[in-house]
């Protein structure tokens, strides 16, 4: 069977520990008399490293890992990176189908926008119908396929729909590409697609127990 990426990643065992870390291209110049500073935002960001640890496993469990790490050829393949249990369920009190709202104008949702516009969110029961406090919270993740890769980000402010069901999302990091009207979100065990760091390999203990961890970042871009 051919390989094709993204690859999944083997589903057990579960991560022992995740770490996340983050990627911002600013770059800051400061006064050696006055201290003062001049900062300024590079057009980079993104998730990594991410570094996970994998438990002390048997010989089937670690044949997994270690086929998964060899198929990825290195920093050529992808994978989809599951988000830890702490972030698979939103704190908000988001429910349905919501889905990108591309129509606007000044037309939304771009490249490199740090706002995604929504609509099929939940509303109120009754007539009038209102909007509904709190459909996303600070830090919910969610996930979407913007017909390359499958992105991930995370929510940053907290989010009410309005009376239609629209609600617009202040997001990290900004959208890769121009995001198709009704592009479905994924808010609950999101995913993103990274690529491996060099230099992880595997350990083997006298008992034939294996022990391994990876270190990823944020493939971007439209390659594999």
């Amino acid at each position: 069977m051919t390989i094709t990426y993204p690859l999944s990643m083997p589903t057990s065992p579960a991560y022992r520990t995740i770490g996340w870390d983050f990627r911002h291209s600013d770059g800051m110049s400061e006064s050696p008399y006055s201290y003062a500073q001049q900062v300024q935002l590079g057009m980079g960001e993104g998730w990594g490293p991410i570094e996970i640890q994998l438990p002390v496993m048997e010989k089937a469990a670690a044949m997994e890992w270690w086929a998964f790490r060899l198929g990825l050829r290195g920093r050529f393949g992808t994978f989809l990176l599951n988000v830890d249990p702490s972030f698979r369920e939103p704190r908000g009190v988001i429910s349905g189908s919501p889905v990108a709202d591309s129509v606007g104008s000044p037309s939304i949702n771009l490249a490199r926008d740090n706002q995604l516009y929504l609509r099929a969110c939940p509303v109120a029961a009754g007539s009038p119908s209102a909007g509904v406090a709190n459909i996303f919270r600070k830090g919910d993740m969610i996930s979407f396929s913007d017909g390359f890769k499958t992105r991930l980000h995370t929510n940053l402010t907290d989010v009410a729909s309005d009376p239609s069901g629209r609600a617009v999302l202040d997001i990290w990091p900004f959208l890769r590409r121009d995001v198709p009207d009704g592009t479905a979100i994924t808010y609950r065990s999101c995913q993103g697609t990274f690529r491996l760091m060099p230099g992880q390999g595997f350990n083997i203990g006298e008992a034939q127990l294996y022990s391994t961890s990876l270190l990823a970042f944020e493939a971007i871009g439209d390659g594999a």
